[in-house]
């Protein structure tokens, strides 16, 4: 990093924030988990550098993750195929004002879901293919705290989980 004062400085405010939120989070659901992950692309004051540091991350146990980085929030499920091929609303999904990312659980590199795609292409892809659980990040950057936790249990209904 070029200037690690001003990333610490960035990953102490994140942690802060992630930690006010896992108190809010816990009085709603009581299964939750405070976690971390490590090593891949952030970006810096413009510039994406490959970050060494760990990144926290809430575990709401079943439900899914709400991840953090220095662009901001995530939001991340993983469901069996076919509980996601029968629960998921999918045009609410895919109208979502957030990039929807939809990949192999197994293989993070195997994308399914591409922007624009139709849902009829996207169900045919998907069923077609041999994972048997799938990932679902939703990337939606500059949350507010509040807006985080509605959207993160909106996306949770979308998803049939709730």
């Amino acid at each position: 990093m070029e200037n690690i004062e001003a990333c610490h400085f960035l990953l102490n405010n994140l942690y802060c924030r992630c930690e006010k939120l896992y108190e809010i989070v816990k009085k709603e659901y009581k299964c939750v988990e405070m976690k971390s992950y490590f090593g891949h692309y952030i970006r810096i004051y413009g510039q994406y550098k490959y970050q060494k540091y760990y990144m926290p991350v809430i575990s709401i146990i079943i439900k899914g993750d709400i991840c953090f980085n220095l662009d901001g929030v995530s939001l991340e499920f993983f469901l069996a195929k076919d509980v996601f091929l029968e629960t998921c609303c999918f045009d609410k999904l895919f109208s979502l004002p957030y990039s929807v990312e939809i990949y192999d659980k197994k293989n993070s590199t195997i994308d399914f879901y591409k922007k624009g795609m139709s849902e009829n292409d996207f169900v045919k892809k998907l069923r077609i293919c041999n994972c048997d659980e799938i990932g679902i990040t939703i990337n939606c950057q500059s949350l507010s705290d509040d807006d985080v936790i509605s959207f993160f249990n909106e996306v949770s209904l979308i998803l049939g989980l709730k």
